[in-house]
Order: structure tokens, then sequence, then C-alpha cells
């Protein structure tokens, strides 16, 4: 797959016939031909960012995400893609020539962040148009206010990094509460496996 910078802002990638596949099955699963056309477009959206996290060697888990689960892109208007160790980022589709990008109040909590994601009319190619990390206060987003979408990949070595630090803190802070208690033991009398009192040196 080839991407090619398109704007300034964008990268472009193509919507593949596995992409096509997917969200149409995803759809025909809604009745309801405006819902089914969200969803379709939703995952064509989710599919093209999880392309571009893949040629970045960021590893996904769609399998985990609101989007993949058959059931709740038909209650709710869900276009989702987790990144293990760094959270779940928003892929926002916009039809072409758009200059806002509509995220909906059900995803303005626990977001990494949003990627505005045009989908051509002809349904061949996706462009990433930006990236926005803060918390949108309104559902129509001027795409003016998303980043270029390399502040995605910085964004995502940000979490991850703190996601590590707090791992490496916790776990030192285990190793001390553990030492802590040992110690406690000692004073009390009671030593444990593996090790012998001075007495009996």
């Amino acid at each position: 797959m080839v991407l090619t910078q398109s704007q300034p802002l964008g990268i472009t990638l193509p919507i593949t016939t596995e992409f096509t596949q997917i969200a149409q099955r995803f759809a025909q699963q809604c009745p309801f031909g405006d819902k089914a056309e969200q969803i379709r477009q939703n995952t064509l959206a989710v599919c093209a960012v999880n392309a571009y996290f893949q040629l970045m060697d960021v590893p996904t888990a769609l399998g985990e995400s609101d989007s993949w689960n058959a059931m709740m892109p038909m209650m709710a208007n869900v276009a989702d893609i987790k990144v293990p160790g760094v959270g779940t980022f928003s892929c926002r589709a916009a039809s072409a020539q758009a200059t806002v990008c509509h995220i909906p109040p059900e995803d303005w909590h626990d977001r990494a962040g949003y990627i505005a994601v045009e989908i051509d009319s002809s349904g061949q190619q996706a462009t990433l148009l930006g990236f926005m990390a803060d918390k949108p206060m309104q559902e129509q987003v001027p795409l003016g206010q998303f980043e270029s979408i390399e502040a995605l990949l910085d964004q995502v070595h940000a979490l991850r990094t703190a996601s590590l630090e707090a791992q490496a803190i916790d776990s030192v802070g285990d190793r001390i509460q553990s030492a802590i208690t040992q110690l406690g033991d000692w004073v009390e009398g009671t030593i444990a496996t593996g090790w012998q009192a001075v007495e009996e040196l």
C-alpha cells in the first residue's frame, strides 16, 4: 500500500477491496438506509486509520474496538480504534470538500484523540486530514482546528511513553512494598522461606 501526501495536512491511502467488503458487510446488518451509510463511512474511516497505523508499525486491537462489535455501530455513532498501551482514537469520516468534521457527543470522553478522514465520493481513496488531541466542545469541529496528521504519531509516542513510565513506577512501588513487608516480618520474627536467622548461620 502506498501513501501519498495530498495537501499540507493530509495523507491519502487507497480504499482497498477488503476495506470496501468489510464496510459493506457491516452496513448490510443495518436495515435503515441512512444509518447503514453512516456505518459504511465510519468503517472505511477506521480501516484507513488502521492501515496507516500498520504502515507506521503501530499495533492496533480492532477486535476490541466498539466499531468492530456487531451491535455497537447500530446503537451509536461509533468509529473507534484501540491502540494497546495508548488508548482509543476516534476516526471521523468527513465528506469530500467538507470544512467541518462531525464528532458526536458520545465520542467526547475516553478518547486519546480524533482523526478526521475524508472519504472521496468515488470510494476509491481516504485522506487522513488531521489530528486533534483535545476533547471537542461542539459536534461540528472546523477542520482548521485539526493539527497535521503527523501530530497523531507524536501523541501515540507520548502516551505510550507515559504508559510505560507509569508501569515502571508501579513495578518499583510493588517491589518496595514487598521489601517493606519482608522487613516487617523480620522485625516480628517471621523469616521468609529461603532465609535463615543470623543465629542459625
